[in-house]
């Protein structure tokens, strides 16, 4: 399920939500006729991203209280609910939920093993065969040509543009996958980690991985022969 469907979906939800809150509001009583939809839509959107399905109820009847909650087979879905809850508040935008739900894997410390083993999301090959690691929390920096062609001497026939002024480029995004470096939800974050680095490669003109953009080096994008994902789990 793609990020479209899922932004679809989680508005379907809270319009059923809104609806709820205007009966309770108007007549004073508790109204919950959408309660079963919205929860059905909360669970395929879980569903899609590969989340385990909530085992508390079967996991206690088959080893008790409070062992079941504390057996390795348990998986409660209680977080996620929190993220949908929160939006439902306005307290979560719907971008947020998005990533949450996409990345669900580091929310969860029954998963830390694997969120540490899927680290290291995606590898950029060139076309010289070196390659780049691109984690979680890699950052990314894409910049475009900025250099003013409109105003500088030129000969269409035997002499490239010349800018007025230096020769540029402006740096317009940087994030991470996981969106720690942003105060927007990360746009790198799809459901297939390769698609969303693909789709930034193609869209700047050239890159560079990390913080320290001084020292760091630039890559062409049409240097970039292939994304691929190294541990991806759907």
């Amino acid at each position: 399920m793609n990020e479209e469907m899922l932004s679809s979906l989680i508005d379907m939800s809270q319009d059923m939500r809104t609806k709820e809150k205007k009966v309770e509001d108007a007549l004073g009583v508790t109204w919950s006729v959408y309660d079963s939809y919205i929860n059905d839509i909360q669970e395929i959107i879980l569903d899609s991203v590969g989340m385990p399905r909530d085992n508390t109820v079967e996991m206690t009847k088959l080893h008790g209280d409070p062992e079941g909650y504390e057996h390795e087979d348990m998986f409660c879905r209680d977080t996620a609910s929190e993220w949908f809850y929160a939006h439902g508040k306005g307290e979560l935008s719907k971008e947020q939920l998005i990533q949450n739900v996409v990345t669900w894997r580091k929310f969860y410390s029954k998963y830390k093993e694997d969120n540490e083993r899927i680290d290291g999301v995606v590898e950029i090959t060139f076309l010289d065969g070196s390659k780049i690691t691109i984690e979680n929390e890699t950052v990314i920096n894409g910049y475009m040509n900025d250099s003013d062609v409109t105003k500088g001497t030129e000969n269409e026939d035997t002499e490239p543009k010349i800018p007025e002024k230096e020769f540029y480029i402006r740096q317009f995004y940087s994030n991470s996958i996981d969106g720690s470096e942003g105060k927007e939800a990360s746009l790198l974050a799809t459901s297939d980690f390769k698609i969303g680095i693909m789709g930034f490669v193609l869209s700047v003109d050239c890159f560079s991985i990390g913080r320290d953009t001084r020292n760091a080096t630039l890559y062409r994008s049409s240097s970039v022969r292939s994304v691929d994902n190294l541990e991806f789990i759907f």
